[in-house]
């Protein structure tokens, strides 16, 4: 099981709620993890704070007087500077320009003995439900598959523009950049799937695999 999803993971806190005007809503998140990453991706929150919305846009900030203003939003690839750190969310209707936010809570503990076990490979599997041996899969889905922290500091306080992926079928496709698949991808059968993320900056990578199982559905 790879690490991130054995480190407690996401509570979303829906009692959260700071500020709310009308319907739009930011979710809270308490996160415990261990201290062995360089940086931490907020936008893996992202779908724990939007929730059900549509529609809207999350910027993420320091404090909540700057989250209310909406200035001086956070990185993406936030590095934080302390164990325990609390941000905040700001989760912005695109139409009405209504705003809500919460609060983003992070607390760090130190790895208890020794390095951190090396990633597992996480297996997804979907049902054929057209009984024909193929299913459509939407790859952009698991663009949060690596892991919260980012283990390259050269990832730091980049922004989400300055970061993009791509999916390949092998290491060495991945690896030199060459055949991509379509990030609407059609799974017959049995694949692994090497998920690469770049920076544009220095052009810094980080290759993650996870596998892809059709399967019949259960009766």
């Amino acid at each position: 099981m790879k690490l991130k999803q054995t480190l407690f993971l996401l509570i979303c806190s829906f009692f959260i709620n700071l500020t709310s005007n009308a319907q739009t809503v930011a979710y809270g998140v308490n996160y415990n993890g261990f201290d062995i990453y360089d940086c931490f991706d907020l936008y893996s929150f992202n779908d724990t704070v939007i929730g059900h919305q549509i529609n809207v846009e999350i910027d993420y900030f320091a404090s909540l007087t700057d989250a209310e203003n909406n200035i001086n939003p956070l990185p993406r690839f936030y590095s934080y500077g302390s164990p325990n750190v609390t941000l905040y969310a700001r989760v912005t209707n695109i139409s009405t320009t209504e705003y809500a936010t919460s609060e983003i809570v992070l607390n760090f503990v130190p790895y208890p003995c020794c390095p951190p076990p090396p990633l597992g490979i996480n297996t997804y599997y979907f049902c054929d439900i057209g009984n024909d041996g193929m299913e459509t899969v939407y790859l952009d889905n698991f663009t949060d598959y690596y892991p919260i922290g980012i283990p390259l500091n050269s990832f730091c306080d980049l922004t989400d523009d300055q970061v993009f992926s791509t999916f390949y079928l092998s290491e060495n496709d991945a690896i030199n950049g060459i055949n991509p698949v379509n990030n609407v991808y059609t799974l017959e059968g049995t694949v692994d799937i090497y998920y690469k993320v770049e920076n544009t900056v220095n052009s810094a990578a980080i290759i993650e695999q996870f596998g892809l199982v059709l399967e019949t559905c259960p009766a």
